[in-house]
């Protein structure tokens, strides 16, 4: 491709009025990412092209309208052409790829089949099978993905082409990372990574370093791959790809995003969009308006985070993306149990379980699984939470995703504490404090503390749960929720330390707060704290806010809550 650039500058050169020499320029710079340089040319292709044969116009046209992400009007050149010239591969192909790009991945496989019905030279073109791989990524069908881009990559190895096996291989590689085969996903990229170099694609090299880097950090390298992220993004931009660009700006952000910089992801998901919405890119626009909806979660602005939510829940469905589905719908689930409308938010998730398991996402279907063992563990069910939290770390396990490992424990931990296996609890909840202190994922680690903090309290051991919460409090919490359930377990302990007037006083502070934002769940267990330090210091309105805050939890469906509350009740009679 660099050599084709080349030669075709010269050509340009020697006749500026060419209007196919500045197509093919414009064609050679958009294949090697410098988006900019391929519009210029595609412009100048197309000022000069208005006496030409008909076909020669459409063609020049329908490399524009494309490079200009004009998708509607690239669908119809490209029809009207493989209608008129049904020999002709390169127009079948065209009009796939401007059909998933357009967000019609489905309408992109009708056409490959129709293509492949209708041409038998078509089976040995590897551009056939690649061209389906991106079809069924754009509808995140990762098993069809893979084994298309297999088979691309086995063509175009015969052939020789050796930026095709680059961009084969990062689709295999992607499709991996998708099902949650780390192994292999960083075997393939890396033959991606080394095909780019061979045959000087930048914009390959560049894809597959951002997939090497999620892999990275998947394995808890967070430092290495926070790197790597950063030298991609500087990689993309100066080679001026736009479409990379988001790429590499939405793996800073998530990396960011874990390790407490929410602002700074925010920054960059939203020079992401503005890119996204400017060359209609629907598939990573879904991405970033569900990693968007996470950020307004984690800030307690749950109202934005909705709109978010539901916005990549409609584009998704128009595309027909199943990861977007599917991680909208958690996301919307998630919402919905802070919310307190336990009905809608099992409804969400397991709507989302489904779609994620049909598609075969792994990671999807693990996160899945932990969303839904929460909404059992509030439920009071927790044979059920068990299972699906032992689900999600069994998934994890064979994905080999570090963090979400710990994550994983962490959720066993918190259920494990409720049943009374504190010795448990505490060993699972150390574990995942470690893990997340090595992957510097912040807000994690904050929650594992609170909860062995929780587990010491119960032990009576006062001192090493002050320690847990004042380490803790070291850390730039930004989960809003979670920055509450500290402050709870925090004014536990000022209680369980006879300084009931300022622990009331604190949780009076945070109850108005998780009221205005309609946290029916923080709320509760803020009553529940509150009624215990009646029950400590042997208030005598202890009975009756316990019978009320019993009655308020079991009528929301928090039985976990109405138990304690029961229990505490009659402890306190007694």
């Amino acid at each position: 491709m660099l050599a084709a650039r080349d030669l075709l500058k010269e050509a340009v050169i020697a006749d500026p009025h060419y209007a196919l020499a500045h197509a093919a320029l414009a064609d050679a710079w958009f294949q090697l990412g410098y988006d900019q340089n391929a519009k210029e040319e595609a412009k100048h292709a197309l000022d000069l092209s208005a006496t030409l044969p008909l076909e020669t116009r459409l063609i020049i046209e329908g490399s524009y309208r494309q490079k200009m992400a004009e998708w509607g009007r690239a669908v119809d050149i490209y029809s009207e052409l493989w209608r008129d010239y049904p020999d002709d591969i390169d127009y079948a192909l065209e009009l796939a790829s401007v059909q998933t790009s357009a967000g019609k991945g489905s309408d992109a496989l009708a056409t490959l089949d129709k293509l492949r019905n209708s041409d038998k030279n078509s089976a040995d073109d590897p551009r056939v099978d690649y061209q389906e791989s991106i079809a069924a990524e754009s509808l995140s069908d990762a098993k069809r993905q893979q084994a298309a881009a297999a088979t691309a990559a086995e063509k175009a190895s015969r052939l020789g082409s050796r930026l095709l096996v680059s961009k084969a291989y990062w689709q295999e590689c992607s499709a991996f990372f998708a099902v949650g085969d780390l192994k292999s996903a960083e075997d393939v990229c890396q033959k991606a990574n080394q095909a780019a170099d061979y045959s000087g694609g930048q914009q390959e090299k560049a894809r597959s370093l951002t997939a090497l880097s999620r892999i990275l950090a998947a394995e808890g390298k967070t430092a290495e791959a926070m790197a790597q992220s950063e030298s991609v993004l500087q990689m993309v931009r100066q080679i001026g790809s736009r479409k990379d660009i988001i790429g590499a700006l939405i793996n800073l952000a998530n990396l960011q995003a874990n390790e407490g910089e929410v602002g700074e992801a925010q920054k960059n998901e939203q020079e992401a969009i503005g890119i996204a919405r400017e060359i209609g890119d629907k598939q990573q626009l879904i991405v970033l308006e569900n990693n968007l909806a996470e950020d307004f979660t984690s800030q307690g602005d749950y109202q934005q985070a909705r709109i978010s939510s539901e916005g990549a829940l409609t584009t998704a469905r128009e595309v027909g993306d199943q990861n977007g589905i599917s991680t909208a719908l958690q996301n919307l689930g998630a919402l919905s149990l802070l919310m307190g409308d336990l009905t809608i938010a099992e409804k969400d998730v397991r709507q989302a379980l489904v779609t994620s398991q049909n598609a075969q996402l792994q990671r999807m279907t693990a996160f899945g699984f932990g969303n839904l063992g929460d909404i059992q563990m509030i439920k009071g069910d927790m044979t059920e939470a068990r299972k699906n939290y032992e689900g999600k770390l069994k998934l994890f396990t064979e994905i080999g995703d570090q963090g979400s490992i710990a994550g994983s424990r962490l959720s066993i931990a918190k259920l494990t504490l409720e049943e009374g296996k504190v010795t448990e609890a505490e060993s699972l909840a150390r574990q995942a404090i470690q893990e997340f202190r090595d992957e510097k994922l912040t807000d994690n680690e904050a929650d594992a503390r609170d909860t062995l903090a929780r587990g010491l309290i119960s032990q009576g051991n006062l001192t090493a749960a002050q320690s847990e919460i004042e380490s803790a409090g070291k850390i730039a919490v930004q989960d809003y929720a979670i920055r509450i359930s500290l402050a709870i377990t925090a004014a536990r302990l000022k209680a369980r330390s006879g300084n009931f007037e300022e622990a009331r006083k604190d949780l009076d502070s945070q109850l108005s707060r998780v009221r205005e934002k309609d946290l029916v769940g923080l709320q509760l267990e803020i009553r529940l704290a509150l009624a215990e330090f009646e029950v400590l210091s042997d208030s005598k309105s202890k009975g009756a806010s316990l019978a009320t805050l019993e009655h308020d939890a079991r009528t929301s469906g928090y039985v976990l809550v109405a138990t304690k509350a029961e229990r505490l009740q009659t402890s306190s009679t007694h």
